[in-house]
């Protein structure tokens, strides 16, 4: 009964965001992968179309100098109650972790972000799943400059969800190199070895991990791509064209 209600209320739900969808002058999605999608809702609910402008987010690129790190410590950063950032730590503390530790005893990583209940000594309380040797759960961290420093790189474990993952675009900003899932980089038009490392089966992301700690080179690579890419799809100057485009202003007016 409870599945043939949710499959209703999904029905009503598509219905009701396709004919609103089609009904408005413009829609602006933050990502070309989501005007398509809705897109294909729009149609296949209406019949009809719809006409959709992407306007990136946008990420000024400082390009620290980030000094080499000497100890072998990973980042993650997010929200640690949305449920494909929970799945995805979870799967990464439980398959990918005990193989990293196996073969680089000394890697750590330090976990930050919202939404996790604290103790009586204000400590956050992490699922049994992350509490593993080698893992901190830092919890909510006001500054992330000080995280970023300690780590020489960034995970980004996440499965499911939809549009685009902010925390890889804040590590691009921070000169982290990044290892992710294909649904991380979803939304991005990023590639595996380019801007970021994608593998989705434990042992590969495992292995992914590994080559970035031992690889000093393969980091600057990664970092120095990072950049490029905030700078040709994040600029300041990309949003502002494609937002007036979706207001209908001219490219010329002030």
């Amino acid at each position: 009964p409870l599945g043939s209600l949710a499959a209703r209320e999904y029905a009503a739900a598509a219905r009701f965001e396709a004919q609103t969808l089609a009904a408005v002058d413009a829609v602006v999605t933050i990502s070309a992968l989501d005007a398509d999608a809705l897109a294909a809702l729009v149609r296949r609910r209406t019949g009809s179309e719809a006409k959709f402008h992407v306007v990136p987010q946008v990420t000024h690129s400082l390009e620290p100098q980030r000094p080499a790190v000497a100890e072998l410590c990973l980042g993650y950063v997010g929200s640690l109650t949305w449920h494909p950032n929970v799945r995805g730590l979870s799967w990464f503390c439980a398959s990918v972790w005990p193989q990293l530790r196996a073969r680089l005893p000394e890697v750590r990583l330090a976990i930050a972000g919202s939404g996790l209940a604290l103790d009586g000594q204000g400590r956050p309380l992490a699922p049994r799943a992350w509490q593993r040797p080698g893992i901190e759960v830092l919890g909510y961290v006001a500054e992330l400059e000080e995280l970023y420093p300690r780590c020489l790189g960034m995970v980004a474990p996440i499965l499911g969800g939809s549009g685009v993952r902010i925390k890889l675009l804040e590590a691009f900003r921070a000169g982290m190199p990044v290892v992710t899932t294909t649904a991380g980089a979803a939304g991005l038009p990023i590639s595996s070895g380019i801007e970021a490392l994608i593998e989705d089966e434990p042992d590969r992301f495992a292995r992914a991990v590994l080559t970035l700690c031992h690889d000093a080179a393969l980091q600057e690579r990664l970092r120095a791509a990072g950049y490029a890419f905030l700078r040709a799809h994040h600029s300041p100057r990309r949003a502002p064209a494609a937002l007036r485009a979706a207001l209908g202003l001219a490219a010329s007016a002030p």
